[in-house]
Parts: structure tokens; sequence; C-alpha cells
């Protein structure tokens, strides 16, 4: 059994003047011991309060912000299970998800409020907790985010008995063949996207990293931003995607953004912006792509400007990288998300389990210690 870590807390204590989150849409900054001791302060306050325990499951209704992040670790530090919730989904759906997963509680942002009353009515998830960016008192008699973290006198360090194998998120996929289904990604899991991903994005503790994609999804938790939490890395976050906001975010020297992770419709935005060609990105040492195919066209528009954007595949089943093409193959093979990654096993396979043929079609198999246990 391979014990979890807590990254932030390692961090923390190894580098505790590093800037580990950025906020854009609350214009705030956090170090890792920053970091760590807001997290660390929302941990004793879900267990004393909302009595949360290990294995317990735990909802966030929120758009990207760096609270979201705060109550991914503190969730680490108490062993328990995050629930990110799509904020895109009518509350029938959220009903369902909540009740599916058994959820106990929701931290929300106030963006939200309005449909928190039904969720709490209809779900066992009884207890509430309000993110409130605007600094005001909330109307609904909700606890506020900040006043909670405020009450909690010291930062308590929890030794959860979580391992690789235990179940880090519940992650619900769109359902397209039914009602959403809660895809279990272990610590492990995530652990091992971190070793796949990071060589071929070229991820260190020196990345800065901006986060675009929404935090809901594993793209947005995983691609790169928790890979870049494991290397004491820095991490911007978006509240939405905005491609002038994103290009302003790109090429300002103060920042120094070194990654970058979008789908095709972005960098198809990205392209079509007024001050897209006028934009030094020269900056960027790694531009990632994944959730569709990329136009070759696309492709080929970037690299007019030296910018090779690498294309890769994967599921929330699979934590989520699988495949990524490789730099020197990208323009070569516009249309291929390349090879499997380092810790990961692929085949391709007919009805009965035989690989077929090059240049037959099949159905993909994976296998490796990123693949979801149910």
């Amino acid at each position: 059994m391979v014990l979890a870590s807590d990254w932030i807390a390692f961090h923390a204590d190894r580098t505790p003047d590093k800037t580990a989150l950025i906020c854009q849409h609350s214009e705030r900054a956090f170090t890792y011991a920053e970091m760590n001791e807001r997290a660390g302060k929302l941990a004793p306050y879900l267990q004393q309060t909302w009595g949360v325990s290990e294995g317990d499951h735990i909802a966030i209704l929120a758009k990207n912000c760096a609270e979201y992040f705060e109550f991914q670790f503190a969730c680490v530090k108490l062993g328990a299970v995050m629930l990110p919730l799509n904020w895109r989904l009518a509350v029938p759906e959220l009903l369902f998800i909540l009740n599916d997963a058994e959820a106990k509680g929701i931290v929300y942002d106030s963006e939200f409020a309005e449909s928190i009353p039904e969720l709490v009515e209809k779900t066992e998830a009884k207890h509430v907790l309000r993110i409130d960016f605007n600094g005001a008192e909330p109307t609904d008699n909700h606890p506020e985010y900040e006043a909670a973290l405020s009450s909690v006198d010291d930062v308590v360090v929890m030794n959860p008995t979580t391992s690789h194998d235990t179940p880090m998120t519940i992650m619900y996929t769109s359902g397209t063949t039914g009602r959403p289904k809660g895809v279990m990604i272990t610590h492990g899991m995530t652990f091992w996207n971190m070793v796949n991903i990071s060589t071929p994005a070229l991820l260190s503790g020196e990345a800065v990293h901006y986060v675009v994609l929404p935090t809901f999804h594993t793209g947005g938790l995983n691609l790169y931003a928790n890979p870049v939490f494991h290397h004491g890395g820095t991490n911007i976050v978006a509240r939405e995607y905005d491609a002038g906001l994103t290009l302003e975010t790109l090429s300002d020297d103060s920042l120094g953004v070194t990654h970058f992770f979008g789908v095709p419709a972005i960098y198809l935005f990205l392209s079509q912006h007024d001050d897209f060609d006028s934009t030094d990105l020269s900056r960027i040492k790694s531009w990632g792509c994944g959730g569709a195919p990329m136009p070759a066209a696309l492709l080929g528009k970037y690299a007019k400007r030296d910018i090779i954007i690498q294309l890769g595949f994967g599921m929330t089943e699979t934590s989520p990288t699988v495949f990524l093409i490789a730099k020197r193959r990208a323009l070569t093979k516009p249309t291929s998300v390349g090879k499997p990654l380092l810790h990961t096993r692929v085949r391709i396979v007919n009805d009965d389990f035989e690989d077929v043929p090059v240049g037959d079609v099949g159905e993909v198999v994976v296998a490796g210690e990123n693949i979801t246990p149910g």
C-alpha cells in the first residue's frame, strides 16, 4: 500500500514563500504556506461543523477560483472525497448527482445561491458554506467561507489513512447513455497522471500554468493544475475563459506563464482575436490540447508563429491522459493524438479481445495505474 501525500503541505514546508496560486477574479495571490494554512483551517472547520470524516463525500458548486483548490486539499487533509459539480447543469441534474453520491454538504459560489435551497431540501447535503467574492453579508444565513476560516484559530495537522487506492474525487460523466455516472478518481490515479504528463509537457517546479478549463472537469483539475502543484510550481486561475484576458495573461512579463492547456474551441477563439498576431507568446514552453480533433489548418496557423500544439486523448476514467503526440510529429501527423504515455498500456482489439492487425478498426482498451477502479 502506497500512502497518499499532501502535496501542498510538503511544499509549504520546503518552499513556503513560493507563489502557489494566483486567483484573477479575486485579485489575490497565495504562497504555498498561505494556501496550506487556508486548506488547513478549512479541513477542521468541515470536520467540526459538518462532521466530515474519512471517506465522506462533500460537494463544491463553483466557478474557477482559489477556494476550489483549497477545498480540494482540505479534502486531502481530511481523507474525504471531493465531488465537483458542473455548474452548467440544471437543478434536477444536480439533484441526481448529489443524491447518487450521498453528498454530506456543499461549498458553493454565491453566483449559484438561487439553486442551493432546492438542492439542500431535496438531498442529504444539509451543510453549506458560501463563497462570497463581493465581501457582502450573506442574505440566506449560510456561513461564509472567509468567516469560516477566521473562526479556526490554528492549522490542524491531520493524518488520514488514505493510500493511492483511496478515492480522492468522484467526477460525474456526461451520461450520454443514460444518467451521469460517478467515476472514482483515486489518489494514485491523480499521482500517475502527474507522472505521465510531466515529461512530455516539460513540467517542473518552475512551471507557471494558466488554468482556463473549468475545474469541475478533469481537464481543469489535472491538465495541468494538479501536476503543477505536485512539482511546487504556480497556477494562475481564470474564473472563465476569455480570449482577450488569456492573451494579456500569456504575454504578461510579470506573470511569466510557461504552460497552457485548452480545447480546440479555445485555440480557435484565441486565434480569431484582434490581438492574436501582435501578442508575444514566445515564453510559453508547452501548448496542450484535447477534448476534440484539432483542424489541421488551425494547427498550421499556430505553427506559423512557431507554436507547436500537442494533441492528446484521455477520459475522466483514465485520470485523464492516455495519448499525447510528440512535438516532433505534431505537424507531420496533424490528425493523430500520438502514442500512449509512459505508464499506460493500450491495445486495439476485436470483439474477441484479440489484437487487430495494423490498419484495421478495433476498440481501444487501456490499462495501468491511471485507470479508475469503477
